[in-house]
């Protein structure tokens, strides 16, 4: 698994993780302890861009097809999967302050989605915006059910030079982190990163960028490590989880958190 774009526990304590777009549409059980692949469900559905994988209390995973980096996808979909039933089904959506696909402008395009949450059957969308200009990241709610739904825009909150990646919530729902990092190249040619934990807190009925907000640097590298994905791990911390880029390998990493 060299671009592992989503992470996520299942009620029972196992760890889930899917692959970004170019990849096969396949859910992989990982060992938590070494990262190593012990299964893999391939699911029928096509992988666009499956950018995070979050779960319910029913057991169910639900996998955001969401990627739209240049932001002219018509059609966005999350797939709800019961691995011990076997029902699949999607919610189909688009964003409704869209009109243009793709906008005129870079800074317009603002409608890529790499992080979510499932919380009180909604789930919410965090967009990513990596253009110079317009660091907001916008907070979505859709329906977790089946369908055609029509998503409603609560919030946005500013991270400067930050592109958000990743999201979780801790097993209690009071802390929300999101993963938000940048990329550029020093000297023309060498990638290099910095990347941010943003934890929010004591916030009023799911607005969660009207809480308290914390953050944590996460470990710095002279070569890029791209971090992409988020999950609530056992024992108060976090499980995160980079791609593979250039000779570096994905590594599962484990942060302490406020939960």
């Amino acid at each position: 698994m060299r671009e592992i774009s989503g992470l996520t526990y299942l009620p029972d304590g196992t760890l889930w993780a899917i692959n970004d777009s170019g990849n096969e549409p396949v859910l992989y059980q990982l060992n938590p302890h070494n990262g190593q692949i012990l299964a893999a469900q391939p699911l029928p559905v096509p992988n666009v861009d499956w950018e995070d994988l979050q779960t319910d209390p029913n057991g169910n995973f639900w996998i955001g097809d969401v990627g739209n980096n240049q932001s002219k996808r018509r059609k966005l979909v999350f797939y709800r999967y019961h691995r011990a039933t076997g029902q699949l089904d999607s919610t189909v959506f688009s964003y409704p302050d869209q009109t243009e696909f793709p906008p005129a402008t870079q800074v317009a395009r603002a409608f890529d989605c790499e992080a979510f949450v499932w919380a009180n059957d909604t789930l919410h969308l965090f967009t990513k915006s990596r253009f110079a200009g317009n660091h907001f990241t916008k907070h979505y709610l859709i329906p977790a059910q089946p369908g055609v739904q029509t998503p409603v825009l609560r919030d946005s909150f500013y991270l400067p030079k930050r592109a958000v990646t990743g999201a979780a919530l801790s097993p209690d729902g009071k802390t929300l982190v999101l993963i938000a990092y940048f990329v550029k190249k020093r000297w023309f040619r060498v990638p290099y990163t910095r990347a941010t934990a943003y934890f929010f807190s004591n916030f009023p009925n799911q607005r969660y960028f009207s809480g308290q907000m914390t953050k944590k640097r996460l470990p710095k590298f002279a070569v890029a490590r791209q971090f992409e994905s988020v999950a609530a791990g056992p024992n108060g911390k976090w499980r995160l989880a980079n791609e593979g880029i250039l000779w570096q390998k994905p590594r599962l990493w484990t942060i302490r958190g406020k939960y």
